[in-house]
């Protein structure tokens, strides 16, 4: 609420240095090591520990790996089109890149809207074959599935929290820790 008090929309804007004294005056103190880690570092947030305060819990949707093949398609004009490729993925280590059309998945048509359903047919390490078209030219590629990284995650309330965490989550997010929200 400071920051749009001090900054208002359509104003000059303001810098990290700036949301960084906001942030400091509303703790009480120093934060510069939270924004060497955190802001202008690259260490990740310990979620588990910092949701933990207001009686929160992180706990992953899905343990089961599922197989993986690191594209994301969309359909462009009734094609099912590569928009990203992962990273170290699999597709990406077989050398599909942005932009592919991908026509068949083991010789079958495949849409974009199908894709990952598809997919999760295989096991993991199954290989599937990918047609595609890339500069006007088929090609086929196989590609070995991998297991996928479980990156769902949900928070949920805790069972028996505090005084203090219930008064955190309702200041934090003006609602009363007993509302069936979660």
């Amino acid at each position: 609420r400071k920051m749009y008090q001090r900054f208002p929309l359509g104003g000059n804007g303001y810098t990290l240095a700036d949301l960084q004294q906001e942030a400091k005056d509303a703790a009480g103190g120093s934060l510069d090591e939270f924004f060497t880690k955190y802001v202008y570092g690259t260490e990740p947030l310990p979620w588990e520990q910092t949701l933990a305060y207001a009686g929160l819990e992180v706990g992953q949707k899905d343990t089961v790996p599922k197989p993986w093949i690191g594209l994301s398609l969309s359909e462009s004009n009734g094609r099912a089109v590569v928009q990203q490729v992962s990273a170290g993925s699999p597709a990406y280590e077989a050398g599909v890149d942005y932009g592919d059309e991908v026509v068949a998945m083991n010789g079958y048509r495949v849409r974009s809207s199908e894709f990952v359903d598809r997919v999760k047919e295989f096991a993991i390490g199954e290989v599937v074959k990918l047609t595609i078209l890339r500069n006007d030219k088929l090609r086929e590629i196989n590609i070995p599935l991998d297991a996928g990284a479980i990156a769902d995650y949900k928070i949920s309330k805790i069972k028996n929290p505090t005084e203090a965490q219930k008064s955190l989550f309702e200041r934090w997010l003006n609602t009363t820790w007993d509302e069936k929200k979660n």
